[in-house]
């Protein structure tokens, strides 16, 4: 600027020669060209407009124009701002002060909304008197802009984040957007429908005024009248940027702004994490600013802000859906629990009330069985009784209808009378029951029912979960309060689980305890009882150490409702303390608890529904042994008495205590539950299994657990059965005597496989020396003889082999397809492998033959063109095969039935190799509606038919046409065979399709 200032002609200008500049304005010229800051001085009467280097972006396109212009002239836009504060400071000679001053100029060729910071200060002449001002001034457009866009974002996050609903979300929204109509003059909102169809109109800001929004909803699919491009921004996910609006839509909202928009980016709002967008915001832009990147990056931050709240407000509508369901499930539940509960206590009452009656008048008429199993009825007919009561008062409670009714009573005297039931119980757990409950010094207001039933479960709950030691019930008075404190020296009670201690329904996995046995309601109910109380219960506990409950009620009764207050004494209903000190006796080992099973002189019962024969195997010395786990003691006294008149049994509380009676003598059964404490029913399994003395014995599992789920995991974990409770004696003895007659067959089958196999290994012995004496003999012959010698053995090694095939496959259809069977036969292999080098080569030949003929052949390629490549395979080993078989035979056959069939035509065609006169043989296949024939025919010498049904011969090696027919007969199928002396030999095998598909089927189901 200082160059610009030398270089120009000044004479023509107001100001004169630079020569004739008062030294004042030359001073003050010096000054304002050596600063940084953006400073400009007008001067003299027409106020010449001078100005530095940083002051010209200010100007924009109007420098350097402005040199030396009217300062009138060069702001004429703004002059109506700053012309009265110039006038100001040349009249009265003071400063003025502007900060974030806005002004309207239009520098960079349209109307421009600036903020400057500036000062106008008087400059005086050579003579001290005002001659011009002088200004020094920052721009601060950027700050304000960013510092107000920052509030647009700040109550954008604020507002619409409190929305519930995703209309909410949207009001919100346009809302904040209306009152800064600055950076968003207008705004148009579209939400994206579930089926991401259809754009639906949610809204506009500012709110209240129509803007020209075409349609209120946009189809997505067709290229309909879209004049704000939503569906290219929904598509796309891309911001789009529509321009010339003002000519294409008409007069928009001007805001505060002097002229309305043209200019508005439409911005598809899609949150974090979002596939697609939630719906698309259409915004209008500032028609006073450029859309910079400044800018571009606000506009994102808004749309982002909109999408987030949007899909805050739907997640929190579909959390709030699911709350609702859940509510309305969980209501449903407790008005379920509460009919059912009416309804199970009715044929409670019919069935409790004649088996007490007859107990009670006709125990003399009863015979002891009779009588114990009365018994056992009348017991856990009273422990239903209490788990129904328990589920009744729990779901009136949660439903706000029990009818509780508090009264004045001594509670020391009612707690001491309640606990001291337990004290039979603890007796012979060999535990210390210790009451201390000292006389008050005022009544406490309880319902005795409800009061009955807190001392119970907290009594039987420390029962059930300690084993040595003490339980302690204490009743302590404390000022305005009474506690009842229930202490034992059990288990305690894992840190992690504390806080989940009175939720219903919730158990404490894999804790040591009596039994297993329980429905996790009992402490949910004591906390819910003690909160009709107006009391609390809190719980403390140390693993290994032991658990404390404190239940603490307050004095007097201001604390409860008054009408259900009363003053005399109400009637005592409790349901007493004999179904919770009864099953706690059941909680205990046999001995303590459990009369002795009875022993009965005549025959069983349950002999007359025996239809399986059981009763055959029951020997009076030879009987099969059973272990029962069970923690239930009735439950093993019920069992018990079923199997004892047929088996031996011993029952066991535990999967440890069965675990260790089958080691010290092996069982022939195991019957275990699966819930069960210490060890459960599927870790004995697992423990059973795991063992190879103990890994055959038969397994079932019982259970409570009703279902498919629970039986295939059951079945998943090795079991052989899984018998749901409550079963029929019918139904134990029929699945126990088939399990034990399996187990038999399964002995009887290994005993004999490892007896063929002694066979087998002492018939290879004789071969082999016989292939060794063959060789000695040969050894001295001529050389010409080497070739037939090498071939009689490859033969003889041929034969051994495919012998030893024979007798495998015949034992494992013997024993069942899918049986896991150990074959003990590395002796023979041991055996063969100690042949000569001669004898080696040969093995090593059907080995490779053996490998070529493999299953994948017959996957790849199917039966017909299996059985084309086998003709033209014996076609290399001297005899002529002819194979017509067709190439659309399109049997659907699984791949173990092809390999099998595949084999069994390679062993047919072996013997015509053996037997045939020149060498001839034939193989058909024919596909019929219902089943395949495949027909293996020969000229050879011939043999009696009833060589096919007569007995295999382990030291003969008749193995082939006998396992080929057991082999048949295993897929469902038949082989027959026509031959005779002289006549060659014709056999066919037949299969059914029907069956083999159905076989199919079956295992694909059962996979």
């Amino acid at each position: 600027m200082g160059e610009r200032m030398r270089s120009k002609d000044w004479s023509e200008t107001p100001l004169g020669p630079i020569p004739s500049w008062p030294q004042s304005l030359k001073t003050l010229v010096m000054t304002m060209l050596n600063s940084r800051y953006p400073m400009f001085l007008a001067w003299g009467p027409r106020r010449s407009f001078l100005y530095n280097d940083a002051y010209s972006p200010v100007l924009g396109k109007r420098h350097p124009h402005a040199l030396g212009q009217p300062a009138g002239d060069i702001w004429s836009d703004i002059w109506g701002v700053i012309g009265p504060q110039m006038d100001l400071v040349l009249e009265e000679g003071r400063a003025t002060w502007n900060e974030d001053c806005l002004l309207m100029m239009e520098r960079n060729g349209y109307l421009e909304e600036t903020y400057f910071t500036f000062s106008y200060s008087p400059a005086f002449d050579d003579t001290k008197r005002v001659s011009g001002v002088f200004c020094s001034c920052n721009e601060t457009t950027g700050r304000v802009l960013a510092e107000r866009r920052m509030r647009i974002l700040r109550d954008l996050g604020t507002h619409a984040a409190q929305a519930k609903t995703v209309d909410e979300a949207c009001r919100t929204a346009l809302a904040t957007l209306t009152e800064y109509q600055a950076d968003v003059p207008f705004a148009l909102l579209y939400l994206l429908s579930a089926d991401g169809a259809t754009l639906m109109h949610a809204g506009c800001a500012p709110l209240g005024v129509g803007l020209p929004s075409g349609d209120r909803t946009y189809d997505l699919a067709t290229e309909a009248h879209d004049p704000w491009r939503l569906g290219e921004a929904a598509r796309t996910g891309r911001p789009v940027i529509l321009a010339d609006l003002r000519r294409q839509l008409g007069p928009l909202p001007k805001a505060r702004w002097p002229i309305s928009p043209d200019q508005a980016v439409v911005l598809p709002l899609a949150a974090a994490g979002q596939a697609r967008p939630a719906g698309v915001l259409v915004v209008g832009l500032n028609p006073c600013r450029m859309l910079d990147a400044e800018y571009e990056s606000f506009l994102h931050l808004l749309g982002g802000h909109i999408a987030t709240a949007i899909s805050n407000a739907r997640a929190y509508q579909e959390e709030r859906a699911r709350a609702e369901a859940l509510a309305e499930l969980d209501r449903a539940k407790t008005a379920f629990f509460s009919n059912v509960s009416h309804e199970f206590r009715t044929p409670l009452t019919l069935m409790l009330g004649p088996v007490e009656e007859l107990l009670l008048a006709r125990s003399q008429e009863l015979s002891t069985g009779a009588k114990a199993q009365l018994e056992i009825v009348h017991r856990n007919g009273l422990r239903l009784l209490r788990l129904v009561n328990s589920l009744l008062d729990f779901a009136r409670i949660e439903a706000g209808r029990i009818q509780a009714r508090f009264e004045a009573t001594d509670l020391a005297v009612l707690t001491a009378d309640l606990a001291s039931c337990f004290r039979s119980a603890t007796q012979r757990a060999g535990l210390r029951l210790t009451v201390d409950c000292p006389a008050l010094t005022q009544p406490v207001y309880v319902d005795r029912d409800l009061w009955e039933k807190i001392v119970f479960n907290l009594l039987s709950n420390a029962f059930k979960f300690t084993f040595e030691g003490d339980i302690t019930v204490l009743l302590r008075e404390q000022p305005g309060s009474v506690e009842l404190i229930v202490r034992d020296t059990g288990v305690g009670i894992p840190p992690e689980a504390m806080p989940r201690l009175f939720e219903r329904f919730y158990r404490v996995h894999n804790m040591p305890s009596r039994t297993h046995e329980g429905t996790g309601i009992g402490l949910a109910l004591v906390h819910e009882l003690v909160k009709l109380h107006g009391g609390t219960v809190t719980a403390h506990s140390e693993c290994g150490v032991g658990s404390t409950f404190i239940v603490a009620l307050p004095f007097g009764r201001a604390h409860l409702p008054a009408d259900q207050t009363a003053s005399g004494s109400e009637s005592f209903t409790g349901i007493g303390a004999d179904p919770f000190v009864e099953e706690a006796l059941r909680w205990l080992p046999d001995e303590p608890g459990l009369p002795p099973v009875q022993k009965r002189d005549g025959p069983s019962d349950v002999r007359r529904h025996d239809p399986v024969g059981v009763g055959q195997m029951a020997a009076t010395d030879g009987r099969p042994r059973i272990v029962l786990a069970d923690d239930n003691a009735d439950m093993r006294l019920y069992v018990t008495r079923i199997l004892t008149p047929h088996y031996h049994v011993d029952t066991v509380p535990d999967g440890e205590a069965a675990l260790a009676a089958i080691r010290a003598q092996r069982a022939d059964l195991v019957l275990s539950d699966v819930m069960m404490p210490r060890l459960d029913g599927v870790g004995l399994l697992r423990a059973l299994r795991e063992d190879p003395d103990t890994r055959t014995i038969p397994v079932i599992l019982l259970s409570a657990r009703a279902g498919e789920e629970s039986r295939v995991e059951g079945m998943e974990q090795g079991a052989d059965d899984y018998l749901i409770k409550p079963f029929s004696a019918r139904e134990l003895l029929a699945r126990v005597a088939a399990h034990l007659r399996l187990a038999r067959l399964r002995r009887e089958a290994q005993e004999r496989v490892e007896r063929w196999s002694v066979e087998l290994e002492q018939a290879v012995t004789v071969k082999t020396a016989e292939l060794r004496a063959s060789q000695e003999r040969l050894r001295g012959l001529a050389t010409e003889l080497n070739l037939a010698e090498q071939r009689e053995r490859k033969r003889l090694a041929a034969e051994l082999h495919d012998h030893l095939q024979q007798m495998l496959v015949l034992a494992k259809i013997k024993l069942g397809q899918g049986k896991r069977l150990a074959f003990p036969l590395p002796g023979c292999v041991s055996a063969l492998s100690q042949a000569d080098e001669v004898l080696s080569e040969a093995l090593q030949y059907t080995r490779t033959l053996v490998a070529e003929l493999s299953p994948p052949l017959l996957r790849d390629h199917g039966l017909a063109a299996g059985l084309k490549w086998l003709g033209g395979y014996m076609a290399k080993h001297d005899v002529v095969v002819t194979v017509d078989v067709p190439d659309d035979v399109s049997a659907a056959l699984p791949e173990d039935q092809a390999v099998l069939l595949f084999q069994s035509v390679r062993e047919l065609l072996i013997n015509s190799w053996k037997h045939a006169g020149t060498g001839q043989a034939a193989v058909t296949m024919e596909q019929r509606e219902s089943d395949l024939e495949i027909r293996v025919s020969d000229n050879g010498v011939g043999f009696d038919p009833a060589v096919v049904d007569a007995p295999a011969d382990p030291h003969t090696f008749k193995y082939g046409l006998f396992s080929i027919r057991e082999r048949m007969r295993a897929l469902g199928g038949s082989l027959q065979v026509q031959s005779g002396r002289g006549k060659g030999t014709v056999a066919v095998l037949r299969l059914p399709l029907s069956r083999a598909l159905e076989q199919q089927a079956e295992r694909a189901e059962a996979r």
